[in-house]
């Protein structure tokens, strides 16, 4: 069974103190964000940073079919 998770909102600091525990518990990320250059190196390194905006239905749908294929 795949341990992935899919989160938006991963540069806020409650959302990188969550990527960076389940990076550590061996989850693998997608992380949908406005701005990816807010990860620090150590989530950026590891998960998949895709780019966009609440109301982009195209970005979403890929973060969504890309987390489902892991």
């Amino acid at each position: 069974m795949s341990r992935h998770i899919l989160v938006f909102g991963g540069t806020s600091p409650t959302g990188i103190d969550l990527c960076l525990a389940t990076l550590r518990d061996g989850y693998t990320l997608t992380l949908y964000l406005r701005n990816a250059s807010k990860l620090p190196a150590e989530i950026s390194d590891t998960a998949t940073a895709i780019t966009g905006l609440l109301d982009d239905s195209t970005a979403i749908e890929k973060a969504v079919a890309g987390s489902a294929k892991i």
